[in-house]
């Protein structure tokens, strides 16, 4: 989120393991569909950096939490500086 206009953004990290806390009849169902990874963009310069990512568990699952910090690797391009 929070892209600055006029710049783009290439993941690096593709794919990241989340520790989940909670009722185990609640993890057992819970799916890759049901975790949201959101990193906020505000702040970033041209190039390469470890952002840190902010994980919601979406749906009827209140009871579980995530443990750990998470963060991301990405790059954040200027497409008109060529």
């Amino acid at each position: 989120i929070n892209v600055p206009a006029g710049m783009e953004v290439d993941m690096i990290t593709q794919v990241l393991e989340v520790t989940l806390r909670g009722p185990t009849a609640l993890i057992d169902v819970i799916t890759e569909n049901d975790i949201t990874v959101t990193v906020d963009f505000a702040s970033a310069q041209v190039g390469t950096a470890t952002m840190r990512a902010t994980i919601t568990i979406n749906g009827p699952y209140g009871d579980v939490g995530t443990v750990g910090t998470y963060v991301v690797s990405a790059t954040l391009l200027d497409p008109a500086a060529g």
